[in-house]
C-alpha cells in the first residue's frame, strides 16, 4: 500500500479527541497498524502528525475532518460562553432594579385569609398540649382533663382495633358497630364541657373547626338557599358542624329532601336559611378560627 508525505495542522485541544476516535475506527492491517500506534504512543504520534510523516491517506482524511468539526464545536463554544457572561450581567442588572422596589403589601382578600393568618395553632395536628388548651381558653385543670379524657377515648379505639385485627374481624360488621358504639373525643368533651368546649379543642390542637363554602354550584340547592363563596356553615340540622365530613353525615341522615335550617355567618354576620336534606352543591375549605378571641 501506498504511503503520502502531508502536513497536517490540528488544534492542540482537540487532539487527544482525535486520537481516540481514529484508534477506534478498523481498517485493512497496514491502517490497523498505523491507529493502534496513535493510541498505543498518542503523545509522540500526535507531535509526528503536527509535521511531516507518513501514514495511511484514509486516516489522514479522517482526521484532517475529525480537526475541523472540533474547530466548528470550539468557536460554537466560544459564542455560547460570551452569550452566557451577556445573560449573566442582564440578570444582575434585573435584580438590582427589583431589589429597589418596595414590594406590594397585599391586601386582605376576604375573611378567610384573615382567619388563617391568625390562628396560631394551625399545623400542630397531633396530641393535644396542656399548654394550648389553655391558651385557647380552658383553665389548667380543665385542660389537664381534656387531655386525660382525650387520651383515654384514642386508647379505647386502639385496644378494639388490636382486639379485632388478632382474633380476625377486623373488616367484619361487628367492628365497625362496636367502634360505633365507643364515644368519640366529641361526644366526652360535649358531654363534660359543652359543645363551645370542643369547637376550642379543635382549634387548640389545631384541626380545622369551621367549613367555609369557596363555590356553589348553578341551580343547587344552596345557591336556591342563597348562599355564597365566603360564608361560613356554622351548623346544619341543629348540630354544629366542623368539617365537610360534618355535613355530609347530617345531609344524608333523616328524611330525603326534609328541610333542615342551616345556620351561615357572612361577615361577621349569622342568619339561617332552610335547605333539603341531600347534595347542597358547594364546594368548600377548611377554616380555622379561634372561638374566644379575647383568650390567647
Amino acid at each position: 500500500m501506498k504511503t503520502v508525505t502531508a502536513k497536517l495542522f490540528l488544534p492542540s485541544a482537540g487532539l487527544l479527541a482525535v486520537a481516540a476516535v481514529a484508534g477506534v475506527v478498523m481498517f485493512e492491517p497496514e491502517a490497523a497498524d498505523v491507529t493502534a500506534a496513535i493510541a498505543a504512543n498518542w503523545p509522540g504520534t500526535l507531535t509526528e502528525l503536527r509535521t511531516e510523516t507518513h501514514t495511511d491517506s484514509r486516516v489522514l482524511e479522517l482526521l484532517t475532518q475529525l480537526a475541523l468539526e472540533l474547530e466548528k464545536q470550539q468557536a460554537r463554544q466560544a459564542e455560547l460562553e460570551a452569550l452566557l457572561i451577556e445573560l449573566q450581567a442582564r440578570s444582575t442588572e434585573t435584580s438590582i432594579a427589583l431589589a429597589s422596589i418596595e414590594p406590594a403589601q397585599p391586601e386582605v382578600v376576604d375573611d378567610t385569609e384573615s382567619i388563617r393568618r391568625q390562628n396560631r395553632f394551625r399545623g400542630r395536628r397531633g396530641k393535644v398540649q396542656q399548654a394550648d388548651l389553655i391558651k385557647a381558653g380552658f383553665t389548667a385543670y380543665e385542660a389537664d382533663q381534656i387531655v386525660t379524657l382525650a387520651d383515654e377515648t384514642m386508647l379505647n379505639r386502639l385496644n378494639l382495633e388490636y382486639q379485632a385485627t388478632r382474633e380476625g374481624w377486623r373488616e367484619s360488621p361487628e367492628y365497625r358497630e362496636r367502634m360505633r358504639e365507643l364515644p368519640s373525643v366529641r361526644d366526652r368533651i360535649s358531654q363534660e364541657y359543652g359543645e363551645d368546649a370542643y369547637d376550642r379543642y379543635l382549634y387548640a390542637s389545631g384541626r380545622s373547626n369551621r367549613v367555609i363554602v369557596t363555590d356553589v354550584y348553578t341551580s343547587s340547592a344552596a345557591a336556591d338557599a342563597g348562599l355564597q363563596a365566603g360564608d361560613k356553615v356554622i351548623a346544619m340540622a341543629d348540630t354544629k358542624v366542623y368539617s365537610m365530613r360534618d355535613l355530609r353525615s347530617i345531609a344524608t341522615s333523616g328524611s330525603a329532601g326534609e328541610l333542615v335550617p342551616v345556620t351561615v355567618e357572612r361577615q361577621g354576620n349569622r342568619f339561617e336559611v332552610f335547605i333539603p336534606r341531600g347534595p347542597l352543591g358547594i364546594r368548600t375549605d377548611r377554616g380555622y378560627e379561634n372561638p374566644s378571641p379575647g383568650d390567647g
